[in-house]
């Protein structure tokens, strides 16, 4: 599966291209479809704190913990104690579908796909030229 770059706005009216790809996330009857950027820089697969509500995902605030990003920046994060489903459609190709626990953050906007619970399933490539995302089982 190919799939190209998402552009984002950037500094001084330019924009930047990130590596993403429309992903769904279902638990039990509850799915949502977006968009996750694929960050080899993420060990783990990071998801914003509301999106566990629209899931319905009932997280336990007592196992809540920090993560340091970029930059040395600690955020808090709460992680899934289920599974949760991921899918990756694209016309003309089998559906990618897998499950892996994931981490809900505090102040995080984007969805960050990491190495546990992405990468670890997949052979990425990146191909920063053509701006294009090629993944291979």
């Amino acid at each position: 599966m190919k799939f190209s770059y998402s552009q984002f706005p950037g500094l001084n009216s330019e924009s930047v291209y990130r590596p993403s790809i429309p992903i769904f996330f279902k638990y039990q009857s509850y799915f949502i479809y977006t968009e996750g950027i694929i960050d080899s820089g993420a060990d783990y697969t990071i998801l914003p704190l509301e999106l566990a509500g629209e899931l319905h995902l009932e997280l336990d605030p007592s196992t809540k913990t920090k993560f340091i990003g970029a930059g040395k920046n600690p955020f808090v994060v709460y992680p899934s104690s289920v599974k949760i489903k991921h899918m990756i459609r694209q016309s003309g190709f089998r559906n990618l579908e897998w499950e892996s626990k994931v981490y809900f953050a505090e102040s995080q906007p984007a969805i960050l796909l990491g190495h546990h619970g992405f990468l670890d399933h997949f052979r990425v490539t990146l191909d920063g030229r053509k701006r294009e995302v090629e993944i291979t089982t």
